[in-house]
C-alpha cells in the first residue's frame, strides 16, 4: 500500500523520553546483546506486529540482531520509522524496542502514526505497559506529527489489550482493508 510519510524533526534528533521505570532513546550496536534476549524469545514474538515488515524479528544469534540494528539505523536515516530501545533505569539494560512513525494514512483519512512494542516477555505487565502507553500518549502526537496513533494487539495478548482500552485506545475494524482485526487506535 502506498503512503506518503510525514518528515518531522525527529528525524534530525532523536529525542529520549522516559517513565519512572524506563528511558526510551534511539536504538545502539551496544543493545545488540540485551536485544536478542527479546528477540529470541517465542513469548516476546508472537506478540510483536511484523504486519508490512521485511521480517519476523526472530534473531537467535548476535550477527542477525546486528543486522536488525543496522536496518533500524538505516531507516530512521531514510526518514522511514523510528526505532526506540526501551531501557530499564533500574538495570540498564534494554529490554525491548519501540518503533513509530507518521504516514498520510487510510484509516479515517488523518495522519496517523503506527506504534509497535516489542518487549521481553516478563515486562509484559499491565504496570510497565501502562507507562510506555503513556510515553506514547504524551509525546508522539506532537512528535510525529499524527492525529491518530494505531497499534496491532492479537487477541490472545489480554493484558496488553486491557491496559491499551484504559488507556483511551479503541478497536478499528480493518476487514474491508484486507487487514487483521487486532488494530486499536486513539485519536488526539
Amino acid at each position: 500500500m502506498e503512503y506518503n510519510k510525514i518528515i518531522t524533526e525527529i528525524y534530525e534528533k532523536c529525542p529520549c523520553f522516559e517513565s519512572s521505570s524506563f528511558t526510551l532513546r534511539f536504538v545502539s550496536f551496544d543493545d545488540c546483546k540485551n536485544l536478542l534476549r527479546c528477540y529470541s524469545d517465542n513469548n516476546s514474538r508472537r506478540i510483536f506486529n511484523n504486519d508490512n515488515c521485511t521480517s519476523d524479528f526472530y534473531y537467535d544469534d548476535i550477527h542477525s540482531m546486528k543486522e536488525c540494528i543496522n536496518f533500524f539505523i538505516q531507516s530512521y536515516k531514510d526518514h522511514e520509522f523510528v526505532r526506540f530501545s526501551i531501557i530499564d533505569k533500574m538495570t540498564g539494560l534494554a529490554v525491548g524496542t519501540m518503533e513509530m512513525y507518521g504516514k498520510e494514512s487510510y484509516i479515517k483519512q488523518v495522519n496517523s502514526g503506527i506504534l509497535r512494542i516489542d518487549l521481553c516477555y516478563e515486562y509484559e505487565t499491565e504496570n510497565y505497559l501502562k507507562e510506555l502507553v503513556d510515553i506514547s500518549n504524551r509525546e508522539f502526537f506532537s512528535a510525529f506529527n499524527v492525529n491518530l496513533i494505531a497499534t496491532k494487539i492479537p487477541s490472545f495478548a489480554t493484558v496488553r489489550r486491557k491496559v491499551f482500552n484504559e488507556m483511551g485506545y479503541r478497536r478499528i475494524d480493518l476487514k474491508n482493508l484486507n487487514l487483521s482485526n487486532d488494530y486499536y487506535y486513539k485519536e488526539r
